[in-house]
């Protein structure tokens, strides 16, 4: 008997024929054969040794192309049969429960059998194994996120329980493909318990006793941090791995990735780890991939970032917590950068630490405690303090962050006041006359009208880098060779005489009088003379350029600006002033006249003091405002404002026509300050000028 199944095993590698023929030639002898073939219909089962089914496995008629993937129910013809079986894994973690491996496995063996074309099923038997699969550290602890497939499938499976089809010839002696030797399988790496793609393969024996099919992939697991090329750990550097990232002290673990332990590596990560370096050093940032060793070390030690050495190390601890922050900021003056500026900080430990700001305005300083702390700001002589006005700042500095305290300072003005407080013609007439004479009533002291206004009118306009010249207002050009000079007393004379009443000779009177009362400090050259902005130092070239084109409708629009100056109107818009009546109004006497007379240019001449305008302040009762009244013998177009004594423009009360008689006008002081006050009314015939001193 044993010898005939050696016969059947080792025919069943011939053709399905040659075998049948055997078998017939064997039983001859022993029974008559049919007289002809019957068949029936039977379930195909491959079982284990238990006779649990192992779904999935398949039979093969031998030397043809069917395949029954069992269990099956197909129809045989009687008498023997010769198949090819393939078992196949069983797992709850399987597709379906089941797998059979191929592309780097295959596991076969053909059987001989009889069918009798009357039994249901034909059983064939492949013992197996019932094992634990899983991916398991050096110290036996399953890797989350690890997993294991069959070698080149590129499927993976969780863990669990498998039952597993034997490999041992020793059952089966004449096993075929290519897992006769074990089966190939796949192993796939995690990092923080997601699978990464890093992978390799090994070869396993199942023999009915085994009950174990873990995987191992060594870890690396520690406390890691980066350091500097003299290992010490680097503070407030960090690390990035997988899309991980890290910092000193904080545990990690690494899949080894030593291609000497595990020469079947596959996959992206093959060659290394690559990790993101952040020093927190002036280096600045790199990258590097460092090779997991079997034995806990990475390769390389260090790499170079910046021009120096960095590395990741085991068995650093954290850092402690820092209670320190920084804190920064700038001094600017006027927009730019203020360097010297000296600052004072007062930490929340109550140390004082003193502080210069640099070339660029910026400062700094380091390891200040969290906390409040205040910043004080000296204020530097000729600035103030814009932002904050207190030049003091208190500010919360807060541990590993750099907290600002930014200070603006702006120049003080050292710019004079406007200055609107002029005088007429009629005014700068007596004087000069006075001077001619050398005696009468005059304001100016001689010196100042024989010399020093003709001169800085000659120097300051004349001869400036961009003259302004105007025969017989600037300048004086004699005839021939001779350079221009200043004008003399008789030069002014002549120019101020209102007898002269051609446009162009009114143009030069207003423009003369204009420069006196610049270089006697009456008017500002930075005085606002018009909506449009312009200064009363354009304005006087201006008016130069129409008195010198000959333009007769010029010299009348330059004649009746100049008086507008000269009158104090510059740059005048209607006030809201409260006309013929009484509001509750204060204000306080000592009243002083002063006349002085504006030229209407008429062929008649200069008007009198004794043209019937007159102006007069008095106290409404019971209040803090002034009253003031203006009397005109007829009808005339008026202007009335209050000046202080700088001559800044501090009311504009009336603008327009008033009509002949009394009118009356409510000066409200409300936000005035106590001191000498001036009322003007200038009129087409005349003005006057009141003073007002407020005592409360």
């Amino acid at each position: 008997m044993e010898r005939f199944q050696v016969l059947i095993a080792n025919t069943l590698r011939t053709t399905a024929f040659a075998l049948a023929a055997a078998v017939t030639v064997g039983a001859a002898a022993l029974a008559p054969a049919p007289a002809a073939a019957q068949g029936g219909t039977v379930t195909i089962r491959v079982v284990d040794q238990n006779g649990t089914t192992l779904t999935g496995s398949t039979v093969r008629p031998l030397g043809t192309d069917i395949l029954w993937e069992t269990p099956a129910t197909v129809s045989l013809d009687m008498g023997p049969q010769a198949f090819t079986i393939e078992p196949a894994f069983q797992g709850a973690m399987l597709p379906g429960g089941f797998a059979r491996p191929q592309v780097a496995n295959g596991l076969t063996r053909d059987e001989f059998t009889f069918y009798d074309g009357v039994s249901p099923e034909l059983v064939f038997e492949w013992r197996t194994a019932t094992v634990g699969a899983g991916v398991l550290d050096q110290n036996g602890v399953a890797v989350p996120g690890a997993s294991w497939g069959f070698a080149g499938e590129g499927a993976w499976f969780a863990p669990g329980t498998l039952v597993a089809p034997v490999t041992d010839e020793s059952l089966y002696p004449f096993l075929q493909g290519a897992s006769v030797n074990g089966w190939n399988f796949a192993v796939r790496a995690a990092f923080d318990g997601q699978a990464i793609d890093l992978t390799r393969e090994e070869s396993r024996e199942v023999a009915e006793s085994t009950t174990d099919l873990s995987f191992e992939w060594r870890q690396l697991a520690c406390t890691m941090g980066v350091v500097g090329g003299t290992e010490a750990p680097i503070r407030g550097a960090t690390w990035t791995m997988l899309g991980h990232t890290f910092a000193a002290g904080d545990a990690i673990t690494l899949p080894v990735t030593d291609n000497a332990f595990y020469p079947s590596l596959a996959g992206a990560l093959a060659s290394g780890i690559p990790a993101d370096l952040f020093t927190n050093t002036p280096s600045g940032s790199g990258s590097a991939t460092f090779e997991v060793g079997a034995d806990g070390v990475l390769t390389p030690a260090f790499t170079t970032i910046g021009g120096n050495s960095f590395g990741l190390r085991c068995g650093v601890s954290p850092f402690p917590p820092i209670t320190t922050g920084a804190l920064d900021g700038t001094v600017t003056a006027d927009g730019g950068a203020f360097s010297g500026a000296h600052l004072s900080v007062l930490d929340a430990n109550g140390a004082t630490h003193e502080l210069t700001s640099d070339v660029v305005g910026g400062f700094l300083l380091t390891d200040v405690p969290q906390g409040e702390a205040t910043v004080t700001l000296t204020i530097p002589t000729g600035y103030h303090a814009v932002d904050p006005a207190s030049g003091q700042r208190t500010v919360t500095i807060v541990a590993e962050q750099t907290t600002s305290a930014n200070f603006a300072l702006a120049a003080d003005d050292s710019t004079p006041p406007v200055v609107n407080n002029p005088e007429t013609w009629n005014y700068w007439r007596r004087e000069v006359r006075a001077a001619i004479k050398g005696k009468g009533q005059h304001d100016e002291t001689l010196e100042n009208m024989a010399k020093n206004y003709p001169a800085a009118i000659f120097n300051d306009f004349a001869n400036a880098a961009d003259p302004v010249r105007v025969e017989g207002v600037t300048q004086v050009d004699p005839a021939g060779p001779a350079p221009a000079r200043a004008l003399v007393l008789n030069d002014m004379d002549i120019t101020l005489d209102p007898s002269i009443a051609s446009p162009v000779s009114g143009a030069r009177r207003e423009l003369l009088v204009i420069l006196l009362n610049v270089v006697s400090g009456r008017l500002s050259l930075n005085l606002i003379v018009d909506a449009q902005g312009t200064t009363l130092e354009q304005e006087i070239r201006h008016l130069a350029a129409m008195i010198n084109d000959g333009v007769v409708a010029n010299d009348k629009l330059a004649r009746n600006h100049g008086a507008r100056i000269n009158a104090g109107r510059a740059g005048w818009r209607r006030p809201d002033a409260q006309l013929h009546g009484i509001s509750a109004a204060v204000a306080y006497g000592d009243m002083e006249l002063e006349d002085e007379m504006l030229s209407d240019d008429t062929a008649s001449g200069a008007a009198t003091a004794g043209n019937g305008v007159s102006l007069t302040a008095t106290l409404a009762t019971g209040a803090s405002d002034v009253r003031l009244t203006m009397t005109l013998n007829e009808m005339s177009h008026a202007s009335l404002n209050v000046y202080d004594a700088a001559g800044r423009l501090v009311a504009q009360l009336y603008e327009g026509d008033a009509p002949a008689g009394v009118t009356a006008v409510t000066w409200q002081r409300a936000g005035s300050r106590r001191g000498v006050y001036f009322a003007r009314l200038v009129t087409a015939t005349g003005a006057r000028t009141t003073k007002i001193v407020a005592a409360q």
